[in-house]
């Protein structure tokens, strides 16, 4: 299973009409174990639907992630808006 470290989730505007809560949610981070890119690489996944912060697991359309440490940004994020990695 492919491992995102350095995580955070992203969202990115589809329809400039829609309200940003609504963006559909991805994870970006530094990809390692996947044969489609080099080792610490830094993608951005297709749509997020699923995430398991306690089992440290993440699914997209297309791929089940096991994730890392994420981003001291993403961090700091979650800690300022009180939600809990």
């Amino acid at each position: 299973m492919p491992k995102l470290e350095n995580w955070s989730i992203v969202s990115y505007p589809t329809n400039p009409f829609q309200a940003p809560e609504l963006w559909p949610r991805c994870l970006a981070g530094k990809i390692y174990g996947d044969p489609r890119f080099e080792d610490g690489m830094n993608v951005s996944t297709s749509t997020l639907q699923a995430l398991d912060v306690k089992a440290r697991t993440a699914k997209t359309r297309n791929t089940e992630y096991q994730l890392g440490e994420p981003s001291d940004d993403y961090k700091q994020y979650c800690k300022d808006n009180n939600i809990e990695l």
